[in-house]
């Protein structure tokens, strides 16, 4: 893999995905470590071929410490990477819990409003019976009941 392919690289980004500027600085550290290495690689071959008697386990330990540079790197970048969505996340549930907090709110306030509304009910259902016979009679008394004629 060559590192203008992972510098490149683009990905389809989900609902819950990953920042994007984070995964092209992640994508840009390890292609400029693929470069490092080759670059590394390349000098190391020259090397090689200049000096023919070069010892191969000299060779290997070179190339095994370009290769962990490179690993190292991508380590620390995830763990950049992780440490901000767990940032991320954190926000949301305490923005999450804020809404329930003010939902506990609202529905502790209708309950109140619905007990008020239920009482006033009581109340005009109770002095309903008294209002009818004090209606009623005020219109016998007049003379202008449905009954009169």
């Amino acid at each position: 893999m060559k590192p203008e392919e992972v510098e490149g690289k683009e990905f389809v980004v989900g609902v819950r995905g990953y920042v994007r500027e984070e995964v092209q600085a992640f994508l840009r550290a390890v292609a400029r470590e693929l470069a490092e290495r080759d670059a590394e690689i390349e000098r190391l071959r020259r090397e090689l071929a200049a000096r023919k008697g070069l010892d191969r386990s000299a060779l290997i330990r070179a190339v095994g410490d370009a290769v962990a540079g490179v690993l190292e790197a991508a380590d620390a970048a995830a763990e950049e990477t992780k440490a901000r969505a767990r940032r991320g996340a954190e926000e949301i549930r305490e923005r999450g819990l804020g809404f329930l907090e003010k939902l506990a709110e609202v529905q502790r306030v209708l309950a109140e409003i619905m007990k008020e509304v239920e009482q006033s009910l009581d109340e005009m259902v109770r002095d309903l019976p008294e209002a009818v016979r004090g209606g009623t009679s005020g219109l016998a008394e007049e003379g202008g009941g449905p009954l009169s004629g």
